[in-house]
Parts: structure tokens; sequence; C-alpha cells
């Protein structure tokens, strides 16, 4: 007889045949996937890099929770609706039982006596270092899970974290307030005594805070990460993100009120201790919801061993080659520029891989990026940029690091060898030019030379 954990392995870590990818049988397909992505996030919790991001960002919570709420409170009070802000950090902190109600009462207390006027210059340049701490930390975190070595802009970051401030938290209660307001009104006052609307409104209801709890996971998958992030990929992230949080904080609730003996050991520090744990366990459900989407989006991870992409030198020339042509045929032709995540698309090759490329071509100067924007363009007139120094630039990206041509011992037969193959390549390529190229390949002999 099989031992059925060697075949549960192999049935997850070896490809399916293509008999058995047929229509009728993609539930296949579609349970391996699932096994394979519970496999490797279970891996990246036990070696820790999902847990390590999760302490970090709650440690950095607890900086700027008081903090961050008193930038939004001051904002809320503005428009009048800051007296909701304590029913949704209690529904927020509802699995911490009782003692969310403490919770809660005393970050209140805090916020409302923050004056933002009395606290001077560097109070306040702590308060708002604090809070924009937070946002940056949690970027960074959603960048490593989908892989993304580029961060924002600071400005750009700047914007976005204050817009997220002042501006989320009036949206948000602005639509409570106008939930509260239509609930009340007759009509719908009238619908609750008539069957079935009864009973749609009462599943409506439950359904309710699932539905909000997905919103807000899809929404920060989408935008929160520098990259393109498919909104089904989001969707399936947010989706399972809300299904662990409100299990979670059922279990978590249940472990709270069984657990008698925290208060007789931590005595006052109990209270705190408990909200330590829930905010690790908010952060690590929020980062396995990213992973999730990642994984998704991006399943060529799935089935590689380590987890990591590496490509060859010959892959990375083919790839710039490829990027080149393609943003000088957009500049000719006076298109819209390629982004990173477009030219993933276009070549149906990872990002993680096209934005190493990237960096290199821009580094040697033949590509240009307009760092607002996130384009590219070509950093030099292609009809004068020989062939061979593209090769050159990829061969010597990145010689300013510790270990470079210069750093390692030099042995007269080798750099004799290195220095026929660069002749040979220069004497192969002599003539031909990045336009020469691009006009073979995309025939725009009318394409003007400007």
């Amino acid at each position: 007889m099989k031992n059925p954990v060697n075949t549960l392995m192999t049935f997850v870590t070896q490809p399916l045949a293509p008999e058995d990818v047929a229509p009728r049988l993609r539930w296949k397909l579609w349970l391996q996937t699932s096994l394979r992505m519970l496999r490797i996030i279970g891996h990246d919790i036990y070696e820790g890099t999902l847990t390590l991001r999760a302490t970090s960002l709650a440690y950095i919570t607890l900086l700027s929770f008081v903090p961050m709420l008193a930038v939004s409170f001051a904002m809320l009070k503005v428009f009048d609706v800051h007296n909701m802000m304590g029913p949704l950090l209690l529904e927020l902190l509802k699995p911490l039982g009782p003692k969310s109600v403490d919770i809660v009462n005393q970050v209140i207390g805090f916020v409302e006596n923050t004056q933002v006027t009395l606290l001077g210059t560097i109070g306040l340049t702590f308060l708002i270092y604090t809070t924009l701490e937070l946002m940056q930390k949690t970027e960074e975190a959603l960048n490593e899970t989908w892989r993304v070595k580029k961060i924002r802009p600071l400005m750009q970051r700047i914007s976005s974290y204050l817009s997220i401030l002042l501006v989320g938290p009036v949206l948000l209660f602005a639509a409570i307030g106008m939930m509260s307001s239509l609930i009340d009104t007759e009509i719908i006052m009238a619908a609750f005594h008539i069957e079935p609307i009864y009973t749609v409104i009462r599943m409506l209801a439950l359904l309710i805070p699932y539905m909000l709890f997905i919103g807000a996971f899809t929404v920060f998958y989408v935008f929160a990460p520098n990259t393109s992030v498919n909104f089904g990929a989001a969707l399936l992230g947010g989706v399972v993100a809300a299904l662990l949080w409100q299990g979670t904080g059922w279990v978590f609730a249940e472990f709270v009120a069984s657990s008698i003996r925290y208060t007789a050991i931590y005595s006052a520090f109990a209270t705190l201790i408990v909200f330590m744990m829930w905010l690790y366990m908010s952060w690590l459900i929020l980062l396995i919801g990213a992973s999730i989407a990642f994984y998704y989006q991006h399943p060529i991870y799935l089935s590689l061993k380590g987890n990591a992409l590496q490509s060859s030198v010959r892959t990375r020339e083919r790839l710039a080659l490829h990027i080149l042509l393609l943003v000088g045929q957009r500049f000719y032709q006076h298109g819209a520029r390629w982004s990173a995540s477009a030219l993933a698309e276009q070549l149906a090759v990872p990002q993680v891989l096209i934005e190493p490329v990237l960096a290199q071509l821009t580094q040697a100067g033949l590509l240009h990026e307009d760092s607002d924007l996130s384009v590219y363009s070509p950093g030099q007139p292609f009809e004068s940029t020989p062939l061979h120094t593209v090769f050159l630039a990829l061969h010597h990206a990145d010689d300013n690091n510790d270990l470079n041509v210069v750093s390692i011992p030099h042995a007269p037969v080798i750099d004799d060898v290195i220095q026929r193959i660069d002749q040979a390549a220069a004497a192969t390529l002599n003539g031909l030019t990045l336009k020469s190229l691009m006009l073979q390949e995309f025939e725009l002999d009318k394409v003007a030379e400007g």
C-alpha cells in the first residue's frame, strides 16, 4: 500500500500530468494550487518571514497608535463625527472581550487630551513622525511580500499617507453616518415588520461586518504595495483575511474569557499583554492575506525551490534587449511610456525579474526613469547607441559593489580570454545600433529619426 503522506506530498510538489488538467478535472489543479499555497505560507510562518514582520508592525503600532488616532480625531472633530471613533475601536478590539472597553476608554482619553497646539515643535514632529513611520513600515512589509525592491518617492509617500490620515476617516465615518440615517428612515423601519424583508435584513446585518472587512482588506492590498495588484488577487486575499480575522477573533475572545491566570500573573499589565497579542495576530492575518494575493497573482512562485526567482546572464540579456526595443518603439511613435508592470505583462515575465534589469539599464544611462510616474524612456539617442554597449552595461552592472572586477586577483591568461571575448562580440555587432535593431524588429522605417 502507498504511504498516504508520501502520496499527498507528491501531489502537492509535483506538477500535474496533462490529462489531469482537463476541464472536467480542473478541481485537481485548484486543490493542488491551494495546498501548495498553504504549504508555502506555513513555511514562511515557520521560518519567521511573516512573524518577524508582524512583530515589527505590532511594536511600531504601540508607538504610533495614539498619535495616529489623534491626527485622525482632530480631522474628524472638524466635521463633528469624532464621537463615532469609540464604537469603531470597540468593534476592532471586540475579541478582547470586556478588556476592550477599558482599552478604548484609555485610548480615547489620551486622544482627547492630546492638544496639537500645545505640543510644541518637538512634540508635533514626534506625533507626525510616528504616524508616518507606521504607514511606511506597513508599505515596506507589503513590498517585501510582493518582492518589490523599489519604494515610492518621498513626497508621493507623504502625500499618500496624509490623504489616508485626513481624508480616509472622514469618508469612512460619512459612509457609516449615511447608512445609519438610511436605516432610521420611516420606510426602512416599516420594512422591518414585513417578511421576508425582515429575514433578508437580518442576514445582511450578519454579512455586513464580513463585507466591510473584505472591502477594507481588498482596497488595502490593491493600493498599499508599490506594484500593480490585480483586483481578483486582492479580493481573494481580502476574503481569506476577513474570514481569518473573524474566526481568529472568536477564538481569541474565548481564550481571553477563559484565561483568568493572566490577570493573576500580570496584574495591571494583563490588559496591555492581551492588547499586544491581538495586535500581533491582526498584523499576521493581514500579511497572510497579502501573501495569498501575491501567490495567486504569481503562481510561478508556488513551484520554486527556495521561493525565489533567479535568472541567468543570457536571460537578463534577452530581457534587456526586449525592454529597450519596446521602450524605443513607444518613444519614436510618441506613444505612452512603459512602466515596469506593463513591461512585465507584455513580456509575460514576473515583475521581480524585470525590475533588476530596468535598474541596470537606468544605471548605465540607457534608460531614463520618470520617478514621479515610474515610467521609462530612452536615456540616450538610440541611433547613436552601439548595440555592444548594452551587453557591456549588463556585464559591468553593479561593479561599484564590494566585489567587482578590480577586487578579484588578475591572471594574464584569464584577462586575455575575457578581452578576446569582448573584442569578438564587438566585431560581430559592429555597425549595429539600438535604433537599427528596433527598425528591423518593428519595421519602423517611416518613423522620424528624431
